[in-house]
């Protein structure tokens, strides 16, 4: 009878080590691009990077940072939650926003330190939600969340053509800027801003400015401002302004 060949010793330890190789690479890149929920990662050598374009539900990881606007909401039905990290957005007064959703649906953006890298800048508002005729943004929401703008005539939140069905909840704005705003609305309607606060510093800087927007509700806030209105109705356009247990 033939004896059966044996697999020398070296040749069995390489196929261990190899085993053991393919699986240590599965664990990285099987679990490391994922976490529960589906939520992504954008990831560059184990860690999550930078600004940019967002088409699916995203959690930060870190502090990012832009010289422009730093993100850019590509997609309806999503989340940006920055997890208690800091979006510092145009830092070099070249322009930009913090956060831009334009034409898309049923977005959220909670837990976030939104903040203008500079004064140097004109209109870098924090959070831009932007519509046309065509393509209304509905149902954004921003959620506890914390905007810094310094900028000349800069919004903490503007808010502008056709965007409709806004609640904005437990946000703190800060507006340093001449001629800045904490919540501008135009052309903006059935829109719900409630428990938070506003506080403006600049020069002729206002709290919450309504022009052309209809059915705009306000409960518990909390506005402050130095020298500006704490709520501007400014034309014809502006019908329906509900007020609540709010201190102007």
């Amino acid at each position: 009878m033939m004896e059966k060949e044996k697999i020398p010793g070296e040749w069995l330890l390489g196929l261990v080590f190899l085993v053991l190789l393919l699986g240590s690479l599965l664990i990285y890149y099987g679990g490391g691009m994922l976490t529960g929920g589906g939520v992504a990662k954008i990831q560059n050598a184990g860690s999550e990077v930078g600004c940019g374009g967002i088409n699916r539900t995203f959690a930060l990881q870190q502090n990012v940072a832009s010289s422009g606007t730093c993100y850019i909401i590509n997609a309806s039905n999503i989340e940006l939650n920055c997890a208690g990290y800091r979006i510092n957005y145009s830092f070099i007064g070249n322009g930009g926003y913090g956060v831009n959703v334009s034409g898309f649906t049923n977005v959220t953006i909670r837990n976030c330190i939104i903040v203008e890298g500079t004064g140097n800048g004109t209109a870098q508002h924090g959070i831009l939600l932007d519509g046309n005729a065509t393509t209304i943004s509905d149902h954004i929401n921003i959620i506890n969340t914390t905007i810094t703008v310094q900028g000349t005539r800069s919004q903490a939140i503007a808010i502008r053509n056709f965007v409709n069905h806004t609640n904005i909840s437990s946000v703190i704005i800060t507006a340093s800027g001449g001629n800045g705003s904490g919540i501008f609305l135009t052309d903006a309607h059935h829109n719900l801003i409630y428990y938070s606060e506003i506080n403006t510093t600049g020069s002729a800087a206002k709290g919450i400015v309504l022009t052309t927007a209809s059915n705009t509700t306000l409960v518990a806030n909390t506005i402050r401002t130095f020298s500006g209105y704490s709520l501007e109705l400014s034309d014809a356009g502006v019908n329906n302004t509900r007020i609540y247990n709010t201190t102007l």
